[in-house]
């Protein structure tokens, strides 16, 4: 357990519960995975652009008696990998589920206009058409 009382604590790691109180400060130095609970009592997380990533088994609380804002959160309860293909251009599908499996884009192109078939626009989507496009994720997610 990371228990904050006083003072400003730097931190990137995993835990299994934090708790921060009154006086006291979490500075983010890089992301930080919580696997139970998060308590705020009157602390201060100041994220400096990282994320912090829930991933408990069983259920976890955000609680305290006060509010906590998160810069880039993530609930994980099992995902293994998120890719939301819409990154515009390169070659890489970014892996949005905090766990960084990143795939490669093979034989694909962004599209720049809304296919007629649905009521949806996104202009840095991929387009499939069915022949050769797929994205491959090298790395075992379970791993």
């Amino acid at each position: 357990m990371l228990h904050v009382q006083d003072g400003i604590f730097l931190s990137a790691s995993d835990y299994h519960d934090v708790q921060i109180d009154g006086n006291g400060a979490l500075e983010l130095s890089g992301d930080v995975t919580v696997g139970g609970d998060w308590i705020n009592n009157g602390g201060i997380l100041t994220p400096n652009g990282h994320a912090v990533m829930f991933n408990g088994a069983g259920s976890q609380t955000l609680g305290g008696s006060s509010a906590t804002s998160f810069h880039d959160l993530v609930i994980n309860d099992g995902l293994l990998g998120y890719w939301k293909l819409d990154e515009g251009s390169g070659s890489t599908a970014a892996d949005s589920s905090g766990y960084g499996h990143d795939g490669t884009l093979i034989n694909t192109n962004f599209t720049s206009t809304t296919p007629a078939a649905i009521a949806f626009n996104n202009t840095h989507a991929l387009e499939f058409d069915g022949a050769n496009e797929y994205v491959d994720v090298t790395a075992n997610p379970k791993d």
